[in-house]
């Protein structure tokens, strides 16, 4: 889970594919993962930015006072497409 409290616009980009991975062990093509990002700023948006070897597909901003859940899925050796499902 990501937070945002900011009083301004901001954008948060992902990490590479190849950091992405780093963070677990025993991956494979299809695993996935869950994250959320809950913007609980007043007036401004968040926008979450793809790192190197990582797309995202569906909006990638989320609005103050809202939040986004996001499935993430490797694809290929160090390789993720992040997909908004809420």
């Amino acid at each position: 889970i990501i937070t945002s409290s900011t009083a301004a616009a901001v954008t948060m980009t992902l990490p590479t594919g190849t950091l992405t991975e780093g963070g677990f062990s025993g991956l494979y093509t299809n695993f996935t993962f869950e994250w959320s990002v809950i913007n609980t700023g007043a007036t401004n948006d968040v926008t979450i930015a793809a790192g190197t070897a990582h797309t995202i597909v569906g909006s990638a901003t989320i609005k103050a006072g809202t939040s986004g859940r996001f499935a993430s899925s490797r694809t290929a050796a160090n390789t993720f497409v992040s997909y908004r499902i809420s």
